[in-house]
């Protein structure tokens, strides 16, 4: 017989307090197999080394649209182990990235790579939190000055 979860609820403003989190980016991310030309309906489209991307804005809210662009890359290996695609990660904003990673490693909460942030594709500052430390998610973290 399955064993009942307790959950603690806990607060948005729990949650920006001990994490520094400014709000929802509003932005899914979702990796599409080559195969399934996903992106080349879509105009506008970004590469970054190893992975091919698209935007779909949805007025609120943006989707972006990941493909591998050569077999070693992160998101062919997701694919390897989700072979139709699905969602690689969620963002949230940050207000600031070095108070929000400091706050999350001292509460024992990994950023992955190096622990320092880099640049996505509008030159705003990322990072990724380990999905064994967020519920299995993967989070990534952007800072809007």
């Amino acid at each position: 017989m399955p064993t009942a979860i307790a959950w603690a609820p806990i607060s948005w403003s729990m949650a920006r307090a001990a994490w520094s989190i400014s709000r929802l980016r509003r932005l899914i991310c979702i990796c599409c197999p080559p195969e399934r030309k996903w992106l080349s309906i879509i105009a506008a489209t970004f590469a970054t080394p190893g992975v091919r991307l698209a935007y779909i804005d949805c007025g609120n809210a943006k989707i972006e649209l990941m493909e591998p662009s050569r077999s070693d890359s992160p998101i062919a290996k997701f694919l390897e182990k989700n072979p139709k695609g699905g969602i690689h990660h969620f963002s949230f904003s940050v207000d600031s990235m070095d108070d929000t990673t400091k706050s999350l490693g001292d509460r024992g909460v990994r950023v992955l790579g190096d622990g320092k942030p880099k640049l996505n594709v509008s030159g705003e500052r990322i990072a990724f939190i380990h999905p064994a430390d967020f519920l299995g998610a993967l989070v990534e973290l952007e800072e809007h000055k």
